[in-house]
């Protein structure tokens, strides 16, 4: 019950802090609770067919040691990827690449002594026949 009340506040507090301290891409909120060591899966977003950019705002257990993404349902070109702390800092992970439907990307390692603030992408679905989105899984490593 104490899980349920944690994260209802912080998704309070998060989704009021991340809209206004976003930069150019407004970030969904993204809650992690677990602190135990290994992969975890951090958020789901869905890519249009046309290029565009979106942010995800991590509360919660935020240090991770290294990020991961995986497309699921339909390819993704991953054009960049930017990582922002909590104490100001950003950095840009080497990305641009494209990834098949159930494809993982190789690992981004991370400043794990910093807590994220928020992971921001510019991303396109790969083409497909009925034109569908394609989605994106964030993951994070403890």
């Amino acid at each position: 019950m104490k899980k349920i009340h944690v994260i209802s506040f912080l998704l309070f507090v998060g989704i009021n802090s991340a809209f206004a301290q976003a930069k150019n891409e407004p970030a969904k909120p993204a809650v992690t609770i677990s602190e135990a060591a290994g992969w975890h899966k951090i958020s789901t977003t869905a890519v249009e067919l046309n290029t565009d950019k979106d942010a995800v705002a991590i509360f919660g257990a935020d240090k991770f040691k290294a990020l991961r993404i995986k497309a699921t349902r339909h390819g993704i070109h991953m054009k960049s990827m930017r990582v922002y702390y909590e104490d100001g800092t950003n950095a840009t992970l080497d990305v641009n690449l494209e990834l098949k439907a159930g494809e993982s990307s190789k690992d981004f390692n991370i400043d794990s002594s910093k807590p994220l603030k928020k992971v921001a992408y510019v991303y396109n679905a790969v083409p497909n026949k009925n034109n569908e989105k394609a989605h994106l899984e964030l993951y994070g490593l403890k």
